[in-house]
């Protein structure tokens, strides 16, 4: 039973930390480049433009 105990804590420690090292590691974490349809589109083009400008404005 102590076993039994002991290698659940590794197995869940291993778990926790792959999934902890799998969701960093995706590269839409770090990706910044513009989304495809704010290039192609005006809608979300002028959506975007009105967002930054919110972010912009001092409260």
């Amino acid at each position: 039973m102590v076993l039994d105990r002991l290698f659940l804590w590794i197995f869940t420690l291993a778990c926790i930390m792959g999934t902890i090292l799998i969701i960093f590691r995706a590269p839409s974490l770090y990706d910044d480049s513009t989304p495809i349809d704010v290039l192609h589109s005006k809608v979300a083009e002028k959506k975007m433009s009105m967002m930054t400008m919110s972010f912009d404005e001092e409260p």
